[in-house]
């Protein structure tokens, strides 16, 4: 799942000047013996508003479309106006980078930094010397990889017709000099060298006419490869989807995901892409469209809009396999995307756990019992990462008893020689706070902190503690349970960009053993009209439904060869265009209001299905695509 940053919005003179005002003050109150030295922003004659301070403030709802640009905003202010001046100033005073070197150098052994087994007991001084040079050799190594440009990555589609995939090959090795990754068993994978980026192939850029990035554009539009990062190929590859099978992306924006299934995808299997916001749903299927897929693989396609902790159940059992990639702090996409070191902080991590709980519960509750839920993250924080992992298992046993859920192992075949972390069941939980001279002495703050204005401040002590401290979002999910090693975290994986020069990721694979679904309460109906999106507003597509009966037989006067009604829907507020889909799309969402059925409120929201089969001319008739 890639993160969205929060819009940076607009700021007048007067505004500007005030921020400036402020660096002045935080430069002068903030005087330490260890401080490191920071340009003196030029005098303005704004009146100064106070130092950057993380205040307590009323939680900023992480639900619904807005839910990454809140979490990032948590703990940055009371109003609109004082989150934005905070943010500018955090971005610009560059905390983020601060907060994140100190947080993971010192997080628990293994989410970053391998721990070394002590052998004989006690080790002399000598020895520990050795290994904490080595641990911060292996640290320097990792911070080191987030500096440098991500390499692109692409594959030759699924859908690929045979002998051009040859060709394609031969064309790849003989005059390009790229090979597939050594861990692709399918040889269909490649990886350029770092000159080759997503800044330097754009127009413009040095590697623009080169011939990788040529062979590149050409293909993609063709249809013939796609782009995406190679940590993003692999929930696919875990998952192992049969080209039949009914399967769910339960956060699927940006799309490239979801266009890897439903490449596999034969006449009787159906992909769903759900998102809880609209727009990106919209950009998802503009993409779905550049991809050129063939039409008889896009009957296979709905797209849904719903919040994932609350989709409805479908009409006939669940889902075969269900992919929840769910929206993150996105640190482990640092290489690709600068905005995100600069505005990281712990509470964006923190903010967001419960809501990926939940979402991470949901996916479970529709999953077919036998099958697999594949929940993954492109962050390195073990707090949305084995936390959410643990809980989630937690919570199916309250509802259906031990045993119910179960962390899966992942086949041999699967990426074999690709280093891979496992899953960790320890780990530590902190905020920030900005430092005083009175904290200087501290003898917990860590000594690359003394000095900086802001530090992190862990809360090793538990749920309790931390919320007498005065940490704001504190659940105790946070932390590792007492029976912690029971979940079997060690089977999940996380993946750090210096050991396969990649992406940094995070994947678990659950497997459903007992049924399990929501309370009453938990399903509700979702009505929306209108969508606020900052201060404008963006009307929701009215969504698909199947075709009338008097439109049909309308139809059948001018096209006797049409397919069956049942697999031709209309959008209410669009009768210009008709959609041809998969014969098992009624079977799954036709009926949802039927007399009877225990789940009446419950309407999927289906925004884009299949392919477009006809479209209205301006004298009124329908003609063929």
């Amino acid at each position: 799942m890639n993160p969205t940053p929060p819009p940076a919005g607009d700021f007048t003179d007067d505004f500007l000047s005030a921020m400036v005002a402020m660096g002045q003050n935080l430069e002068t109150t903030t005087k330490k013996k260890n401080s490191k030295k920071r340009p003196t922003p030029p005098p303005s004659s704004a009146p100064p508003p106070p130092p950057f301070k993380k205040t307590k403030t009323k939680t900023l709802s992480t639900k619904g479309p807005n839910s990454l640009r809140n979490a990032h905003s948590a703990g940055m202010g009371k109003t609109v106006s004082e989150r934005k001046a905070n943010e500018l100033w955090f971005r610009k005073a560059n905390y983020g980078s601060i907060l994140f070197e100190s947080y993971y150098k010192n997080q628990s052994p293994n989410v970053i930094v391998n721990s070394v087994e002590e052998e004989g007991g006690k080790m002399s001084k000598n020895n520990k010397k050795a290994i904490k040079k080595f641990k911060l050799k292996q640290f320097q190594s990792f911070m080191d990889s987030l500096s440098r440009p991500l390499p692109i990555a692409f594959r030759i589609r699924q859908t690929t017709p045979a002998p051009i995939s040859s060709f394609l090959k031969s064309e790849l090795s003989a005059s390009l000099n790229l090979t597939p990754v050594p861990y692709d068993h399918t040889q269909t994978i490649y990886q350029t060298s770092e000159n080759f980026n997503k800044a330097s192939i754009r127009r413009g850029g040095p590697e623009y006419d080169h011939p990788v990035a040529e062979f590149i554009r050409d293909n993609l539009t063709k249809g013939y490869i796609a782009r995406q990062e190679i940590v993003s190929m692999i929930p696919y590859l875990t998952m192992s989807p049969s080209s039949t099978e009914t399967i769910l992306d339960l956060c699927a924006s940006p799309g490239s995901k979801t266009q890897q299934l439903l490449e596999n995808t034969t006449t009787t299997g159906i992909i769903v892409a759900n998102d809880v916001h609209p727009g990106r749903l919209s950009s998802l299927n503009d993409a779905l469209k550049r991809a050129n897929l063939p039409k008889e693989v896009m009957e296979n396609l709905i797209i849904t809009n719903h919040d994932g902790s609350k989709f409805p159940p479908i009409k006939i059992s669940n889902f075969d396999k269900v992919l929840v990639d769910v929206p993150c702090s996105g640190d482990g996409t640092i290489r690709k995307d600068s905005s995100i070191l600069p505005r990281w902080s712990p509470t964006t991590s923190n903010a967001l756990h419960p809501l990926q709980c939940s979402i991470g519960l949901r996916g479970l509750e529709l999953t077919e019992v036998g099958g697999i839920m594949c929940y993954s993250t492109c962050t390195f924080n073990p707090v949305e990462d084995e936390a959410v992992v643990a809980e989630i298992i937690r919570r199916a046993e309250v509802k259906a008893g031990k045993g119910c859920v179960t962390v899966e192992e992942w086949g041999g075949d699967i990426l074999p020689g690709m280093v891979k972390r496992s899953g960790v069941c320890d780990w530590r939980v902190a905020d920030f706070v900005e430092t005083g001279e009175e904290e200087e002495e501290e003898e917990d703050v860590p000594e690359e902190s003394k000095g900086e204005e802001v530090r992190i401040r862990w809360h090793d002590e538990g749920y309790e503690k931390a919320k007498l401290d005065g940490m704001e979002g504190a659940v105790e999910s946070l932390w590792p349970r007492e029976d912690i090693k029971r979940y079997n975290l060690d089977r999940c994986c996380r993946f750090l960009p210096h050991d396969n020069n990649t992406g940094g990721f995070f994947v678990a694979l659950l497997k459903k053993h007992k049924p399990f679904g929501p309370n009453k309460t938990q399903v509700t109906v979702e009505k929306k009209k209108k969508k606020k999106n900052g201060d404008s507003e963006t009307p929701v597509l009215q969504p698909l439904r199947p075709i009338d009966p008097k439109t049909y037989t309308s139809l059948l006067k001018h096209h006797e060869s049409l397919p069956p009604s049942t697999r031709l829907y209309q959008r209410g507020d669009d009768r210009d265009s008709i959609y041809l889909v998969s014969e098992r799309t009624n079977e799954l969402f036709v009926g949802d209001n039927d007399a009877g059925s225990e789940e009446k409120e419950t309407e999927h929201n289906i925004l884009y299905a299949g392919r477009k089969l006809l479209r209205k001319e301006e004298g009124g008739e329908y003609v063929m695509l």
